[in-house]
């Protein structure tokens, strides 16, 4: 039953951070910590939400996900990327956890809730 839930809250996750891969926009050099409510930079001046389809996708490469277990997720497209801002949710809207950086030097963690709950990239 708890490995269920456990799958349900992943896979509830994973749709929520596709669903926000369209909200997003670019953001030159970092992510402002404004940012983690919406989970949108909100850039100046506003645009509306991409409405055609993304032209990425986050894989996961685990099907079952367990509490502790490390996750890669690999991001696949057919443009250069150029950034993201990413957090995994529980089904209540609570951040869960946690991102460790393979390149401190293009991506960055956000202190949300939780100083490494959130994760943003640039090039």
């Amino acid at each position: 039953m708890l490995e269920a839930l456990q799958q349900r809250i992943i896979l509830d996750s994973v749709c929520y951070l596709l669903v926000l891969q369209s909200l997003t926009s670019a953001y030159p050099d970092h992510v402002p910590e404004s940012a983690c409510s919406w989970m949108s930079p909100w850039h100046e001046p506003y645009t509306e939400s991409q409405s055609s389809s993304p032209p990425y996708k986050l894989q996961i490469y685990h099907p079952n996900v367990l509490v502790n277990m490390t996750v890669p997720i690999c991001v696949v497209g057919g443009e250069p990327f150029m950034g993201m801002m990413i957090q995994a949710r529980d089904l209540d809207g609570n951040a869960i956890g946690s991102w460790h950086i393979t390149d401190p030097e293009k991506a960055q963690t956000l202190n949300c809730s939780n100083p490494v709950s959130s994760h943003s990239q640039n090039w």
